[in-house]
C-alpha cells in the first residue's frame, strides 16, 4: 500500500502554497498510513469569500502531498478564523 506520485504536470502543494515549516518528526502518517517524516506547517488560509485571512495549522504529508487537521488543529484553526472576522 503505498501513496501515488504526482502526475508530472502537476505542482505539488508546496510549490502552490507558502508552507511555513514548524516542525518535522518521525512516526505513523494518517494520510498515507505509513512511517515516516511528517511535517507540521503553517499556511495562510483565506474564508469562502477571500474578506478574511488567518494562519492556519496542518500537517502535511509529501507522499501523498495532502493536508491534514487533527483535533487540536480543528479548534485553533476554527479560532484563528473567527479572531480575524472579529478584528474586520
Amino acid at each position: 500500500m503505498g501513496s501515488k506520485p504526482l502526475e508530472n504536470n502537476k505542482r505539488s502543494r508546496t510549490e502552490v502554497m507558502k508552507l511555513k515549516l514548524l516542525k518535522s518528526e518521525h512516526k505513523l502518517c494518517l494520510i498515507c498510513m505509513e512511517e515516516h517524516e511528517v511535517q507540521t506547517v503553517e499556511i495562510e488560509e483565506f474564508d469562502i469569500n477571500g474578506e478574511f485571512s488567518f494562519t492556519a495549522v496542518y500537517e502535511y504529508c509529501d507522499r501523498a502531498d495532502e493536508l491534514l487537521e487533527n483535533e487540536e488543529m480543528i479548534m485553533k484553526n476554527s479560532n484563528e478564523l473567527k479572531a480575524s472576522r472579529r478584528s474586520k
